[in-house]
């Protein structure tokens, strides 16, 4: 919550809903961070469209978001790997939303195997660039006309993990790095086009996600590597619910790029002292 909100909630004024009535396209909904972020804008009245590969969890999550407040619920299951699933998702959501789309969020991410850069497989490989790269990039240019006509927001899903040289996510904060310097690039040619439409890189920190926590420790737990790396990985992490506020609120101000809802420690030199003797023994 911001000083102003906080100040203005003190002296009784109703908070206000950047989110009410806009038509908002979310990939990655289904879980952790972008099904709580999907709650929030359903909280403030806003029209959903969701994406993510899982059917049911999108039913349960659309029944979930109507009884929270919003206005309209569609759903859309997609496998987000190939450039024909963006242009076909936003084709479905420009006939729901009767063309006027105010808001994206890509927050979906096909995670490969936390591993040694020189165990991934081809396949690993291949997937990890579709999805988080290619797709992504198709994602982000399908939705400029429509971003461009209503001077609506899109919004990315980072990582702080990109600030830290972590061994076994070599390919992970490449994809989220990657990301990440495009968009830096697109929003200053969105300047030059005196474009209205706006970028937003959310950079998380370490959030307790399913996901999360089976990734990261889990892995390396079961290498055997020092018990205090994956100590320190899955340690006093934010809840998805904090990030799904801080993302919302983040797409909502506007905000070039946010940092939050809590910075990862990035010190090398702990990182590297809680994993090496671990890694060496390995």
């Amino acid at each position: 919550m911001s000083t102003l909100t906080a100040i203005r909630t003190l002296l009784g004024f109703p908070p206000p809903e950047p989110w009410a009535g806009k038509n908002v396209v979310f990939c990655g909904a289904s879980q952790g961070i972008g099904k709580a972020t999907c709650l929030v804008l359903a909280r403030e009245g806003a029209n959903l469209f969701l994406v993510s590969r899982n059917e049911q969890a999108l039913n349960e999550l659309a029944n979930a978001c109507i009884l929270a407040g919003a206005r309209t619920v569609h759903i859309h299951p997609a496998n987000l790997s190939t450039l024909s699933a963006s242009a076909d998702l936003y084709k479905a959501a420009a006939t729901h939303f009767s063309s006027r789309i105010d808001a994206v969020f890509l927050n979906h991410l096909a995670v490969p195997t936390p591993t040694f850069a020189c165990l991934h497989t081809d396949e690993e490989l291949t997937v990890a660039a579709d999805v988080n790269l290619v797709c992504m990039m198709g994602l982000v240019r399908d939705a400029m006309p429509y971003l461009h006509a209503s001077g609506g927001v899109l919004t990315y899903s980072s990582s702080a993990n990109v600030m830290a040289p972590i061994p076994t996510l070599a390919v992970y904060r490449a994809m989220k790095a990657g990301m990440t310097a495009y968009l830096e690039s697109v929003r200053e040619e969105l300047t030059l086009l005196h474009s209205p439409m706006h970028i937003t890189v959310a950079v998380i920190g370490s959030v307790a996600t399913e996901n999360y926590l089976k990734g990261v420790g889990k892995q390396a737990r079961d290498a055997d590597v020092d018990f205090r790396l994956a100590e320190w990985v899955t340690s006093n992490p934010s809840t998805p619910e904090a990030a799904g506020e801080f993302l919302a609120d983040a797409a909502a101000r506007r905000k070039v790029v946010a940092y939050g809802p809590s910075k990862m420690e990035v010190g090398s030199g702990r990182f590297a002292a809680a994993f090496l003797p671990g890694l060496l023994a390995w």
